[in-house]
């Protein structure tokens, strides 16, 4: 799956997208025309962003179960 790591590098890159569209937004550096467009993409790259938080969140909880109840989830094979 993914670490920590892994989800704030991806982050930070969402957000410093995000951060570059708002700008050329403010700056009217780009036409109205390509606002809706600029506004789909960080919409969907914002619910990226959640939908991988979540499944990040949901694992260390399953993690963090397994350790209390001493139950090891099962290994995943190494090759791919």
């Amino acid at each position: 799956m993914m670490s920590q790591h892994a989800f704030n590098q991806i982050s930070y890159v969402i957000l410093a997208i995000m951060l570059i569209f708002l700008l050329l937004v403010a700056f009217r550096v780009v036409p109205v025309s390509w606002y809706w467009p600029m506004f789909a993409v960080v919409l969907v790259l914002f619910l990226v962003r959640t939908t991988l938080r979540l499944i990040l969140a949901r694992r260390e909880k399953l993690d963090e179960e397994h350790q209390e109840s001493g139950v090891h989830p099962p290994e995943k094979p190494t090759g791919v």
